[in-house]
Formats: C-alpha cells, sequence, structure tokens
C-alpha cells in the first residue's frame, strides 16, 4: 500500500456530504462512551474486532470507500455507518475526509467539524 495514496470516496446515501477534520471529529467522538472505537481498534466500541482489521486488508487492494454517515447524539458525533473505517483511517495518518449527514444537521457539523481540505490520503502533509 503506498504510504501517501490518495483515497477515492463514494457516497452511500443520497445526504448531504461534509469534509470534515478528522482531529475535531474524532475530539467529540471520543465522548460518545459506549461506541468509540480507540487507537488500535481498542475501547468499547468495536463490538466486531475484525472489522478494524478487515478493512485494512480491503482498503490495501485499492479499493474506493464508502463515506460514513454521522449525527449528532447527546451533543456529540454519532456514527449509523463506518465508525471502523474511520478509526482505520484516522490511526494512519487521514487528516480530512467526507462524510454523509442529514440535511438537518449539515450546517452544524460544517460549522463545528468542518475543513477546507478536499483530499483525503494517508499520511499526505
Amino acid at each position: 500500500m503506498a504510504k501517501n495514496r490518495i483515497i477515492e470516496w463514494y457516497p452511500m446515501y443520497p445526504d448531504p456530504v461534509v469534509w470534515i477534520s478528522v482531529v475535531k471529529l474524532d475530539a467529540s467522538w471520543r465522548r460518545d462512551v459506549t461506541r468509540y472505537v480507540g487507537e488500535g481498534a481498542i475501547g468499547p466500541g468495536n463490538g466486531y474486532p475484525s472489522r478494524y482489521k478487515k478493512f485494512g486488508e480491503w482498503f490495501a487492494e485499492g479499493h474506493k470507500i464508502w463515506m460514513p454517515h454521522v449525527g449528532i447524539t447527546g451533543g456529540h458525533i454519532s456514527f449509523s455507518d463506518g465508525r471502523h473505517r474511520f478509526a482505520w483511517l484516522r490511526d494512519h495518518g487521514v487528516r480530512a475526509l467526507p462524510v454523509t449527514v442529514s440535511p438537518d444537521i449539515e450546517a452544524e457539523v460544517r460549522r463545528r467539524f468542518g475543513t477546507r481540505s478536499r483530499v483525503s490520503c494517508l499520511t499526505c502533509k
């Protein structure tokens, strides 16, 4: 797997797409004490331990990636799809990535977690 591989994304849902800062979104998600997947897939949210590892293997094959889908619950980020993908990419140096959100929270997600970056890659500077 090339260290600086540019990630090709596609939306799984027909909802708005928001480019987010991985650091900002992760800081909010960390507050979800039951579903957070920490570094190396450690944490209470890793109910399916093989998903993190399998995503890394699948990613190494060069596939396009589905954008995670996020919501806001209790003031912090929650994932309805893609938390293991997000955790693996976060742990491998991705700094920005697109997520899909419902239209009613698009402005809030953009304001709280948005970034100007429109490129996702592993360890890009």
